[in-house]
């Protein structure tokens, strides 16, 4: 941009100096001098120095214009950010971090990662590193709500911004920001569901993600938001860790369906989790007859749900999470202001509506 601006800026310059030198030296030297008077010469040539005055201020307009713009550039293309993911276990997980990568490749920002495989103190020590690293700011998807809470504060000690991603920490105050899903609000919309498909009551059990990270603690606090006065209608006979895996989830509603207890409905903190259940339910010879819920929109539950096999899941929006991740960690560290929230809308997506979520 400043090329383009220095070169402009010359062309009117040289116009201008052309524009006073013709004032000046072609008039005396041409036969226009003998139609224009000496006060219309005079006249002609204060236009002209006015010209190249006004040229003037409006290239060091356009220079000051051209630095800003390039320190705000500079910025961006010299910003390194810690990019932190408890895992990638999950169809999901990958395309948030793929996502977050596609969008700070765009923003001319330099990405170090960091996967955590679910371990809250390989994060606080990967934190740490990062720390060290100096890197401009850190965007955690934390692997606990709670177990990472001296990795945060250390980065705050370093003066290095935290924004949390997909879920908040136990210590969010001491975070400048988060952007991400209202999981509450999903489990809210799976356990409703669930309630509207057996209005006269059922027997339900749920498999939970990794205990204590935050996406499990919010998804199923959602769980007796939605139950509320429906306690003796809706009973919870089974409910396990699942630790977010196909192969967990399956292991445990195995379980339950050999246990010979009526189970009408398996509500499940994600979409990896009610494939596993899927599974177990295909085993166990009850496909289609016990109701799946997940929570993810992945591709293979939304085909799953096309085919009546898992009745509904929870569209969470990693594009934009993604995006608008990248957007806040870059003005937080040009200084610029931000809100300490931003939640991404939820979309329950059931036989009625899967089709426009399907990728053609």
């Amino acid at each position: 941009m400043a090329y383009c601006v220095r070169i402009i800026s010359n062309a009117l310059c040289c116009i201008a100096l052309y524009v006073l030198y013709r004032t000046d030296c072609g008039l005396n030297c041409s036969p226009l001098e003998k139609i224009f008077s000496t006060e219309r010469r005079m006249h002609v040539k204060k236009k002209a120095i006015g010209l190249v005055m006004t040229v003037l201020a409006s290239c060091m307009a356009l220079f000051a214009h051209a630095g800003e713009a390039n320190a705000v550039e500079s910025v961006a293309e010299s910003m390194t950010i810690a990019f932190f993911m408890p895992h990638l276990n999950t169809p999901f997980m990958n395309n948030l971090g793929e996502a977050v990568k596609k969008y700070a490749e765009a923003a001319g920002v330099k990405l170090v990662e960091y996967v955590a495989d679910n371990d809250p103190s390989k994060q606080v020590s990967q934190i740490g590193d990062a720390v060290a690293l100096g890197v401009d700011g850190i965007l955690l998807d934390p692997s606990s709500n709670e177990d990472i809470a001296e990795g945060v504060r250390g980065a705050k000690a370093a003066g290095i911004p935290v924004v949390t991603l997909h879920e908040p920490v136990s210590t969010q105050n001491e975070c400048v920001s988060f952007v991400g899903p209202d999981f509450t609000d999903g489990g809210v919309k799976q356990m409703r569901q669930a309630m509207a498909d057996f209005p006269r009551g059922g027997n339900f059990a749920v498999i939970y993600g990794m205990m204590g990270h935050s996406a499990q603690i919010n998804i199923s606090a959602g769980y007796p938001i939605a139950l509320k006065g429906y306690e003796n209608k809706y009973k919870i006979v089974f409910e396990g860790e699942g630790e977010w895996s196909t192969e967990s989830a399956l292991a445990l509603a195995a379980q339950w369906f050999s246990s010979g207890e009526r189970i009408d409905a398996v509500i499940c903190n994600n979409d990896a989790m009610a494939i596993g259940a899927l599974q177990a339910a295909t085993n166990a010879g009850r496909a289609g007859k016990v109701r799946i819920y997940g929570l993810d929109a992945q591709d293979d539950v939304l085909g799953a749900i096309e085919e009546g096999l898992i009745h509904a899941t929870v569209f969470t929006d990693y594009e934009t999470e993604a995006r608008v991740s990248i957007d806040i960690i870059v003005k937080v560290v040009k200084g610029e202001y931000i809100n300490s929230r931003y939640m991404i809308p939820m979309t329950l997506i059931t036989e009625k509506n899967v089709g426009r979520f399907i990728k053609k």
